[in-house]
């Protein structure tokens, strides 16, 4: 019997709704008895031996129930770092319990408080998105070095719904999928609307399409405005992954020149459409690209290189592989499939 404690899967997008649904699904298949206790999602269901619940976003509620629904199981995963505390109450009232908490980005890039140690000591194993969020995350909180961390990449979907009722323009489409938040303006959407200028002086047809919201949205708008560009930069908002899907399939090439990912699944979305990516170099986006032989890495700081890496791939100059569908489909599966993740999480819960 495993409980997963998860902050969310169904009730938007995002890159860790996406791998809590995976990891839902790879319970299901495996049919693994298990309850899964999501914060924010509203829906109940009864899936094969998986039973998940969530709580609307009512935190006392969760709270209780993932303590009690933790009693009955011997094996607890907690799905994100901001619910260390529950490891404590946990083994409080179950001390014979085996606890895996699971480090995604940003969030995990810290070093933990003296009120932090204490739980985090009473968690058995550590489960990483990334070797580059597994890394950061000891070089910070060394107290911990000691224990088991596995890496358990994401996986990537290939049976893909596609809304083809969207619209685009005519000509060569570079696409951005993010937050627009003003705290993740390291997700270099702003540099690559700066450098779009020079890019439409080399490639007059060239459009920049983002999708996602947030504060900062209102600013990037501004810009693109003062820079004359406002009819060559679209701004989409959030979409569902039907109708995302549609903008995969039908871009030039994707980029999100970041420094603080801690993998990116989105490069996995766009690469499992064929499409080119270009990726920043300082962070996890490295191992979703597998250092450089999936897409191009560049330094995110670098206005230059994200303009002529932009050009090259629209130019059609870039290592021929990165246009090969079938080429990057065949490495995707073979490093980031369902079969490969299900591997993996049945090897760590050791349930199989």
């Amino acid at each position: 019997m495993i409980t997963l404690i998860i902050p969310e899967a169904y009730n938007s997008v995002g890159g860790i709704q996406k791998y809590n649904r995976n990891i839902i699904e790879v319970l299901i298949q495996e049919h693994t008895k298990s309850t899964v206790l999501s914060l924010n999602d509203k829906t109940n269901f009864q899936k094969g031996t998986v039973k998940f619940k969530g709580f609307q976003r009512s935190k006392i509620k969760f709270f209780i129930f993932s303590i009690l629904y933790s009693l009955k199981n011997k094996k607890i995963v907690i799905g994100h770092l901001n619910f260390l505390l529950l490891a404590l109450f946990i083994k409080i009232f179950n001390p014979f319990s085996k606890i895996f908490l699971i480090l995604y980005g940003i969030e995990c890039w810290k070093k933990l408080s003296l009120l932090e140690k204490v739980p985090a000591k009473l968690v058995d194993e550590y489960i990483s998105i990334s070797n580059f969020s597994k890394t950061k995350f000891l070089e910070l909180n060394t107290f911990l070095k000691n224990k088991k961390n596995s890496i358990l990449h994401p996986c990537i979907d290939f049976d893909k719904k596609i809304d083809e009722s969207e619209n685009l323009p005519s000509g060569k489409i570079i696409l951005s999928v993010s937050r627009l938040a003003k705290s993740e303006k390291y997700k270099g959407i702003e540099n690559v609307i700066k450098v779009m200028p020079e890019i439409l002086k080399e490639i007059p047809d060239a459009y920049y399409v983002i999708i996602g919201d947030g504060d900062d949205r209102e600013n990037l708008e501004k810009l693109s405005e003062k820079l004359n560009i406002k009819d060559r930069v679209i701004f989409k908002g959030f979409l569902p992954d039907e109708k995302l899907n549609f903008y995969y399939k039908n871009c030039n090439l994707f980029i999100l020149p970041s420094k603080k990912e801690g993998f990116g699944i989105v490069f996995l979305e766009a690469l499992s459409s064929g499409k080119p990516v270009i990726a920043g170099n300082k962070d996890g986006s490295k191992e979703a690209l597998l250092n450089g032989e999936l897409g191009i890495l560049i330094d995110p700081d670098s206005p230059e290189e994200i303009k002529y890496s932009i050009i090259k791939v629209l130019k059609k100059e870039a290592d021929k592989k990165l246009f090969n569908e079938k080429y990057l489909k065949s490495k995707l599966k073979e490093n980031f499939g369902i079969e490969r993740l299900k591997e993996k999480l049945m090897n760590i819960l050791k349930t199989k």
